[in-house]
């Protein structure tokens, strides 16, 4: 029994440090900042939450438009799927209630539709990210690839074979970590949706993330990321450290936060 309860809290304490850090953006941090949601677990009410702001699980979003759809103003969050927001919802942004509505994997474009990031996954190892980002590890890669291309075949054939950069073998996801930390730049190929994990942890990690443009990254054109219009376009690229210096500027990651993403007024 005591051997259990120190794996316990070997397992738990971490968190509970950690608690004053940072938040990194993840699906379940914007439903945290919802009063209402509607995901796997059902429809929930966060009493901690004065708001008339909804959490939709975006694969359930048929459903939940069908079903529970407010007749009160409110304001709407998608997230926590791969799905994408695409035209078959236009005619919900239309709705005066529906104050705006912000989602994972945008498709489509409205005034009132605007992309939120995917950011980490919520089951990853957080304090991970928070060991390696205190290690402050010096830039010794130029490009980095770590993607599996059975995630999206088409796509990540097409990266590896016009980029050229072989795919480094999976170590662990700190170790993984570590090898985003010491590169400049990361490939970040589109995998089960447009956004991917691996974007926000080369962010975090102040690697430069290069995708491909889409109307989803197009929200992110301030951020210190490369948008090619094809993979293609790769070999006109001179990556250097100069241009990461150039591009990331005086970027600090912990602008990432779900709350920069959601305005005060919509949350």
């Amino acid at each position: 029994m005591k051997i259990i309860i120190s794996l316990f809290l070997a397992l738990i304490f971490p968190l509970i440090a950690d608690a004053s850090e940072q938040r990194y953006i993840t699906g379940n941090e914007f439903k945290a900042l919802c009063r209402y949601s509607f995901d796997e677990y059902g429809y929930r009410i966060n009493r901690k939450v004065d708001n008339n702001c909804w959490f939709v699980k975006t694969d359930l979003l048929e459903k939940f438009l069908a079903q529970y759809l407010p007749t009160e103003d409110f304001v709407l969050i998608s997230h926590n799927a791969d799905h994408g927001v695409v035209d078959k919802f236009l005619p919900y942004l239309d709705l005066p209630n529906l104050i705006h509505w912000y989602g994972q994997n945008i498709e489509t474009t409205h005034p009132k539709l605007t992309s939120i990031p995917i950011g980490l996954c919520n089951f990853a190892n957080h304090n991970a990210m928070r060991v390696v980002q205190k290690k402050d590890l010096a830039k010794t890669n130029l490009v980095y690839a770590n993607y599996s291309v059975e995630t999206n075949r088409k796509e990540r054939e097409k990266c590896l074979k016009e980029t050229g950069v072989p795919i480094e073998k999976w170590k662990g996801f700190q170790a993984y970590l570590e090898d985003v930390a010491h590169s400049f730049f990361v490939l970040s190929p589109d995998g089960n949706g447009i956004d991917c994990h691996r974007t926000w942890e080369a962010l975090y990690l102040k690697a430069i993330p290069i995708v491909t443009r889409s109307i989803n990254v197009e929200f992110y054109a301030d951020l210190p990321i490369i948008i090619l219009d094809s993979w293609e376009d790769y070999k006109n690229l001179d990556l250097t450290p100069e241009l990461y210096l150039e591009i990331w500027g005086d970027f600090d990651p912990s602008f990432l936060t779900v709350e920069n993403f959601i305005p005060e007024g919509h949350r």
